[in-house]
């Protein structure tokens, strides 16, 4: 135990391998009954295997925090070499013990692995969590790439090659920022911080840590995959395109209700065309470009979504044409309604050519939604082109002075 707090430790790993052989070598004898002591209530043998075990323990504990130690001091590490011999002791000594030995095989070169991906965990869990996510993913990475540096340059040269030390610390690491990842993806997020945790982790982590100048390489070969799973990813993705349709829902909703309000005011055909095909558009725009920098499949989804958005919109912006122009076959349209038929059909062109552009993400449930708006623009523009029919018609009448045919009267000028 002495040599073990003074960290000696190939000299008291020598001595727990020693005290180990006694215990077996006595229980062995326990059973063959040639033990030379007198039984006892405790068998020695007993102790001595509690004892032994209480080393290993301690002995395991200082190897471990040796490997912690080593990444962080940023240089070479001489106690490193000591965990190194450690192991080459122990693994010899697996092998000479037969299969069915109590404690053997110890298999520390895999215990080995394990803690370096403890130690990694815990170099991550240092990352002070930074005021917004972008800065906490950004500080993550940083850590990551200094530490898998200092791998590189000063840990990894004091295994033998065998081991495989900078693929192992990779690994560590990399499992460690997905526990990281995953436990933010567990939050509830706001659909910027959605926007953000996917695009780090399937474009900014490729290119900033995956592709960094001095370590991408080494990186590259571990293949070491995605760091969320794809159920978890998909889920983050269902998450933001669900946030995202609330979202636009209210926002189109308000700008329809909003457009509305003025359509009775004096206003030219422009204002109003670009006061609401080109808001709407705008806001849907935002996320049709977004989405798809993330990855194509998203985008597709992103924009099925929005078409289904669009086509609700553009139910409500029928009804409220509809209502406002006072349907064919009523009343005659109020005064102005010829210029507000005019502005409302020359929105249809832009929300024509905006649901094209999203059924042309090639969703494979596209095509219905597609039609429909398609549909509810048509019915837009033959309201619009009947009133505007109608009003030619009545000022037809006024200029020429014609009177409509009643029956049993012939009909003349200027009746």
């Amino acid at each position: 135990m002495e040599l073990i707090q003074r960290r000696e430790l190939v000299a008291a790993d020598e001595q727990i391998i020693a005290l180990e052989a006694e215990c077996v070598a006595a229980a062995a004898a326990a059973v063959t009954g040639t033990s030379p002591s007198p039984p006892s209530p405790v068998p020695a043998a007993g102790r001595q295997a509690r004892d032994v075990a209480l080393l290993y323990e301690a002995l395991l504990a200082q190897l471990w925090a040796v490997v912690g130690e080593a990444v962080p001091a940023g240089r070479p590490y001489p106690p490193l070499r000591l965990v190194v011999r450690v192991l080459e002791q122990e693994e010899a000594a697996d092998r000479r013990h037969p299969p069915g030995t109590p404690g053997r095989p110890r298999a520390l070169r895999r215990r080995w692995q394990e803690a370096v991906g403890r130690a990694a965990g815990e170099r991550l869990a240092q990352v002070a969590p930074a005021a917004g996510l972008g800065a906490r993913l950004a500080a993550l990475a940083g850590r990551l790439v200094a530490d898998l540096g200092a791998v590189r340059c000063h840990v990894a040269p004091a295994y033998p090659a065998e081991y495989g030390a900078f693929g192992v610390y990779a690994r560590g690491y990399h499992r460690a920022l997905a526990q990281q990842l995953g436990a933010l993806a567990q939050r509830p997020l706001a659909v910027p911080d959605l926007y953000l945790l996917l695009d780090w982790h399937s474009n900014a982590y490729p290119r900033e840590v995956l592709g960094h100048p001095e370590i991408g390489a080494l990186l590259q070969a571990q293949a070491l995959g995605p760091l969320l799973p794809p159920e978890t990813q998909r889920g983050l993705e269902r998450s933001c395109i669900a946030a995202v349709k609330a979202k636009v829902e209210v926002a189109v909703a308000q700008e329809l209700q909003l457009s509305e309000d003025t359509w009775a005011e004096e206003a030219s055909s422009d204002d109003l065309q670009e006061g609401l095909a080109t808001r709407v558009t705008g806001l849907l725009r935002a996320h049709v470009d977004r989405a798809p920098q993330i990855t194509p499949e998203f985008g597709m989804e992103m924009a099925h979504s929005l078409l289904g958005v669009l086509v609700a919109f553009l139910h409500s912006f029928q009804r409220k044409v509809e209502r406002f122009l006072e349907a064919p076959g009523e009343a005659t349209p109020p005064d102005g309604a010829t210029g507000r038929a005019i502005a409302l059909v020359n929105c249809c062109p832009p929300f024509r050519a905006f649901a094209e552009r999203l059924a042309q993400f090639g969703h494979p449930e596209g095509e219905e939604p597609r039609r429909q708006a398609h549909a509810t623009l048509d019915k837009v523009t033959r309201l619009c082109n009947h009133v505007l029919t109608q009003r030619l018609f009545e000022d037809l009448k006024v200029r020429r002075g014609w009177c409509p045919w009643v029956p049993g009267r012939v009909p003349t000028l200027g009746c």
